[in-house]
């Protein structure tokens, strides 16, 4: 009887173990399975920003030894870049390129950006970078916004100075009066509609078409972004304002994803994301100077835009009501608390070049 009892027991111990070993093996496995995360993007796999970012997915996939990889849609191949925040929210994505000014609904603090019409170290992609991941762990209302949505910014991409890609140089606020302008926020065309300019919207495969056909007068974009379209091939002008600052874009990372990594595949997923999104901009600022030398060495004329000019420009009436506008935009929206203080925190890192006394 004791015997049976002993050999029963044993059996059972057996049984445990097996099944603590199964449990533990099924596990182990599961966390080792690969993760592929499908990234949304509105641009074309060529230039410095997507060049970098397979940068990040090439150190990303080498640190976990395969276990994690992202997997690009480029040229909105897989949703509309307006959807991006909601297609990673319900997992038609995992990853995706978003911005304040594509989606202001979503992200409605995260257009404090757009009150600026220059600042110092405005046209610096490398400080912007940075001085945003600070502003992302100081500001809780910053970060909360972009999290609600079930996801995270694993990178951020700055985007500095614009210039003006024109038929015409510019060098006085009145000579963007009449002008037709492409611009690619509310922000922007509020800042050339404030010296009687007219701001046109218009998708970036079209804009080289456009002005090639006379529809624009010219074009405020980044440097880079002119270089990587041709603009040089169909206007004869790049003027340097350096102006119209629209901050960051942020390529987010749905938390579900996120939870299907180890953690230390995790931390090292997301450390990799946060640096190689600060060689980005260091990268943007040193790609500045080249890309200018390219648009003269294929024709263009570089104009300089007048310090005093930007000053009046900061100082219009139109643009110093910016700040309060956004204020009291959000206040009726009931963020105002959170407002004042994305404000305040923006503010130190990019002060205003026109009015340093805007908030109340």
């Amino acid at each position: 009887m004791k015997s049976r009892l002993v050999f029963r027991s044993v059996l059972l111990f057996l049984v445990f173990l097996t099944i603590v070993f199964v449990f533990s093996a099924t596990t182990f496995a599961a966390k080792q399975e690969t993760v592929v995360l499908k990234w949304s993007d509105m641009s074309p796999p060529t230039g410095l920003r997507p060049q970098f970012l397979q940068k990040a997915a090439e150190e990303v996939e080498k640190a976990t030894e395969g276990r994690v990889k992202i997997q690009f849609y480029w040229s909105n191949s897989l949703v509309h870049v307006k959807e991006n925040v909601r297609a990673v929210q319900s997992g038609i994505a995992d990853m995706a390129w978003t911005m304040p000014i594509y989606n202001p609904s979503e992200y409605p603090l995260g257009t404090v950006s757009q009150t600026v019409l220059s600042a110092p170290h405005g046209g610096d992609a490398g400080y912007i970078v940075r001085a945003f991941w600070d502003l992302w762990d100081e500001c809780k209302p910053l970060r909360d916004e972009v999290e609600k949505w079930g996801v995270t910014a694993w990178y951020l991409m700055p985007y500095g100075g614009y210039g003006c890609y024109a038929k015409k140089p510019i060098t006085t606020l009145e000579d963007i009066n009449g002008m037709r302008l492409r611009v690619s926020s509310e922000g922007i065309g509020k800042m050339v509609a404030a010296v009687g300019a007219s701001p046109q919207f218009l998708a970036a495969s079209e804009v080289y078409t456009a002005l090639d056909r006379g529809m624009f007068d010219g074009a405020v974009v980044g440097y880079e972004w002119g270089k990587r379209y041709r603009f040089y091939e169909v206007t004869s002008y790049l003027n340097q304002w350096d102006s119209c600052m629209i901050a960051v874009a942020y390529g987010i990372v749905s938390k579900a994803a996120l939870n299907k990594m180890s953690d230390q595949d995790r931390k090292k997923f997301m450390d990799i994301g946060r640096r190689v999104s600060i060689e980005y901009g260091d990268a943007l600022r040193r790609s500045k100077e080249s890309d200018i030398q390219l648009m003269i060495d294929k024709g263009m004329t570089l104009v300089p835009f007048p310090e005093k000019e930007k000053k009046r420009w900061a100082m219009l009436p139109k643009i110093k009501a910016l700040i309060p506008e956004w204020l009291e935009k959000q206040e009726k929206a009931g963020r105002g608390k959170e407002a004042k203080e994305v404000m305040e925190a923006f503010l130190k890192k990019f002060q205003n070049a026109g009015d340093e006394n805007n908030i109340h």
